[in-house]
């Protein structure tokens, strides 16, 4: 399952890469138009900007599971706070998409743009074997967690 944030679909590529992880059989998910922490966001704010998503992802036809993904993993910064989202998620037919797997894709991506605003040479390939490698070592790691 991928949670996509909406405010970066922005061209017909990026339309057609989530569209090809429908076609592979991955669902995609909401995870907010802006990505905010749900500390530093009002509550009417923040579920808007899941409705905000839910209506770019419908419009593109991008819509497949009813989950919603907490950005950061924030679920508040207090009880009334997170309970008033829980119930905003519940009345838009939404469900909290826990994490199962952490990918690191986030710190992959951090590390990738420290090294391309220091001028850093990249390579490609490398870089995508190493991302894969540190996907599959994730999932197995959560997989025997599991068991």
């Amino acid at each position: 399952m991928f949670f996509v944030k909406t405010n970066n679909i922005n061209d017909e590529a990026e339309i057609a890469r989530l569209r090809a992880y429908l076609d592979a059989g991955h669902v995609l998910a909401n995870n907010t138009h802006t990505h905010p922490w749900l500390r530093d966001t009002k509550v009417e704010s923040y579920l808007a900007d899941i409705d905000q998503a839910q209506d770019v992802l419908s419009n593109l036809q991008l819509v497949s599971a009813p989950y919603f993904r907490f950005p950061y993993l924030d679920e508040g910064s207090n009880r009334d706070k997170r309970l008033a989202v829980v119930e905003g998620l519940e009345s838009r037919g939404l469900q909290n998409g826990y994490v199962t797997v952490d990918t690191y894709d986030w710190y992959m991506q951090a590390l990738l743009e420290e090294a391309l605003a220091s001028d850093q040479d990249i390579d490609t390939n490398c870089l995508s074997k190493v991302h894969v490698d540190v996907l599959m070592e994730g999932i197995a790691f959560y997989d025997d967690l599991a068991h």
